[in-house]
């Protein structure tokens, strides 16, 4: 399903963009 893999890549980058901030 093509909606669920853009939401589960947005929450991937979400998810990179958090951690990546807590680790600076």
């Amino acid at each position: 399903d093509i909606e669920s893999q853009k939401l589960f890549c947005f929450n991937l980058k979400t998810s990179i963009k958090v951690i990546g901030a807590a680790g600076v």
